[in-house]
This record gives C-alpha cells, sequence and structure tokens, in this order.
C-alpha cells in the first residue's frame, strides 16, 4: 500500500533520506515544488532529480495532453502522491512520473488519458 504523506512530511522523509546518504542539501525546499505558494504535490525537476537520489520509486507514463484545461489542472493539483510532468518536446506528449502506486495503476485503466485520470479528483 502507498504512503499517503504531506508535503512537509514527503520533504522531511527526503530530507532524512538525502542526510543518510551524505548528500548536499539545498535549504530551499520550496523549489522541489513546481508552484511554490500551490499545496498541490507536482515537483520541479529539481526536486524530481531529488526524490530519486533519495530512492523514491516513481511509475513512468507516456501521456498526450492535448490542452491544458481548468479541470485538468485543478485534478493535479488535488493528486496527493508526488509526481512530475516532463514535456517531451513533441506537441502535445508528456512524460507522467508518480510515486503511488495506486494512482499509477488508475491511471494505466483510464489507459494513460490523464485528463480522465484526473477528473476522479474533482468529485
Amino acid at each position: 500500500m502507498s504512503e499517503k504523506l504531506t508535503k512537509s512530511e514527503w520533504e522531511k522523509k527526503i530530507l532524512d533520506c538525502l542526510i543518510m546518504l551524505g548528500n548536499v542539501i539545498s535549504p530551499v525546499l520550496e523549489s522541489w515544488w513546481f508552484r511554490d505558494n500551490s499545496s498541490g504535490m507536482r515537483l520541479s525537476k529539481q526536486g524530481f532529480l531529488r526524490f530519486k537520489q533519495a530512492g523514491i520509486d516513481f511509475n513512468k507514463y507516456e501521456c498526450e495532453i492535448k490542452s491544458w484545461t481548468g479541470a485538468l489542472i485543478i485534478g493535479l493539483s488535488r493528486i496527493q502522491a508526488p509526481f512530475y510532468i516532463e514535456d517531451k518536446k513533441e506537441s502535445s506528449m508528456y512524460n507522467f512520473y508518480i510515486a503511488d502506486e495506486e494512482y499509477a495503476m488508475l491511471l494505466m485503466f483510464a489507459n494513460n488519458d490523464l485528463s480522465l485520470f484526473t477528473k476522479g479528483f474533482l468529485l
């Protein structure tokens, strides 16, 4: 079963792992998150790399996002697990990484349709 941690609990867990590994840690934790002032769990590139460095496993899916609708953005902000979205430099293709097995399975059942997957968080 996946861990359901808050943003601050994730930060503490990652910091503890990185300290145990002897890695230098940036004191600016906010740069780990995509938008500093949001409550969402979307990671920045730096955050994604730090989480991987700390040994967090991410499930990777190739997804197409045809348009960034309000429903998609709100749904993403309500996901209660760290995730990262990587632009593939192709028109509308993205790599979606998520550190939660249950959410990953739900996305797989939605045929990697990120818009359909995030609609479940709007209820």
